[in-house]
């Protein structure tokens, strides 16, 4: 690893969710490892196989975040997606499969209004 360089290694991981699904290119398969609490602060088009493991992870979302899945696989399981939006609703799905998969396994999806 070169210093202050973020590679997606254990010795080196992504800052945040954002980061790690900026990497994911290409027709291979692609898996990520979250531990702790992340972040989803954007919108990504997924057009290769992800799945997203964690053991209790939580990744906390805004409205303007989500995953759009196009013919391909997206699998997530073990965490928890925990939006702060304001207003009515979301801006865009969590969740837009499009002829593709949705896997999922253990995972809970909460909104937080502005009061809680």
């Amino acid at each position: 690893m070169v210093a202050g360089i973020r590679d997606g290694t254990p010795a080196a991981p992504f800052a945040n969710l954002d980061d790690a699904l900026d990497a994911v290119s290409g027709d291979t398969p692609w898996r990520i490892e979250i531990r702790g609490e992340t972040s989803l602060e954007r919108a990504h088009s997924l057009s290769s196989d992800v799945r997203i493991s964690a053991s209790g992870a939580v990744i906390r979302t805004v409205p303007e975040a989500g995953f759009a899945v196009r013919d391909s696989l997206l699998s997530v399981s073990g965490c928890s997606f925990v939006s702060s939006a304001t207003g009515d609703s979301r801006s865009i799905p969590l969740f837009d499969i499009r002829a593709g998969t949705f896997e999922a396994s253990g995972i809970d999806v909460s909104v937080l209004s502005a009061s809680s």
